[in-house]
């Protein structure tokens, strides 16, 4: 049977070399080898449009861990990893009469707190689904003021409306998100932000009732205070990169803005302990 070699043309000669010779075996011209070309490094779809989304969810597992690991450590775990609620406090969650005394920070590390596995497994489950969304829209830097600041618009309603209750979690805040994108769906008419308003706003009905029926446990206040505050928020703003200097420099200010107000925040609760 023939069998096929792969074969070069000489440059000197023009005669036909085997691909793996040096130099023709006419006339000795060297012959030139092609350099070997590297595949690109392929970077996955989520880490190249969900960068913000996965830190803030490792962020909040982290905690979430080490408020557990200190709940076993003092003797109080029960089922499901739930969290003691002198911990939960140790760690900043929002308790009225702290917030009041000065300890404002304690908004934005609620954010971060859950009280077991169910609840950090249901907030974590909806927050990937829409912070992806929200980060992809709008870019990290307006994703994670709109995140942070509907969390802790939530927590001052919660303040106001019950101020004798702690409350911790990133219910708030991911009420902002189904806020923003439903901005989004309200600026940007078409198939696509019709089925995802439709769906948005079902969601948000049967969350808002099931936390009626069950007001003893869920904080209604946090919920449509950041629902509220991540909609209106996201008005102003288009869904798409900035087209000046000035947005640039602008969006850039409240990303890294709220990196520094999370960072302080958590500083402020290290030092508080």
């Amino acid at each position: 049977m023939p069998s096929r070699v792969q074969t070069k043309v000489c440059r000197g000669c023009g005669a036909l070399v085997g691909s793996e010779d040096k130099s023709c075996f006419l006339c000795g011209t060297p012959v030139a080898q092609e350099p070997i070309q590297q595949k690109p490094r392929s970077e996955s779809w989520l880490l190249k449009h969900g960068k913000t989304t996965i830190i803030l969810f490792l962020m909040t597992v982290f905690v979430f861990l080490a408020t557990w690991v200190v709940t076993v450590v003092n003797g109080k775990s029960s089922g499901l990893m739930s969290i003691s609620i002198k911990v939960l406090n140790e760690f900043g969650d929002k308790n009225t009469p702290l917030i009041l005394k000065g300890q404002i920070w304690r908004l934005v590390t609620a954010i971060f707190l859950h009280a077991n596995l169910i609840h950090i497994f249901f907030n974590m489950f909806a927050f990937v689904q829409l912070g992806l969304l929200v980060e992809i829209y709008y870019g990290w830097e307006r994703y994670l003021f709109f995140y942070i600041f509907s969390g802790i618009i939530g927590y001052i309603a919660s303040v106001v409306f019950y101020p004798n209750s702690i409350s911790i979690g990133a219910s708030g805040a991911i009420m902002g998100l189904i806020g923003v994108l439903l901005a989004y769906c309200l600026k940007n008419r078409n198939q696509w932000s019709a089925r995802l308003a439709k769906i948005l706003i079902f969601w948000t009905i049967v969350n808002l009732i099931i936390g009626l029926n069950l007001s003893n446990l869920i904080d209604n206040a946090a919920h449509i205070g950041g629902l509220t505050s991540g909609f209106l928020m996201a008005l102003p703003f288009p869904a798409e990169p900035p087209k000046t200097l000035f947005q640039k420099r602008f969006y850039e200010f409240l990303g890294q803005g709220t990196i520094i107000v999370i960072a302080a925040s958590f500083l402020a609760l290290g030092l508080s302990r």
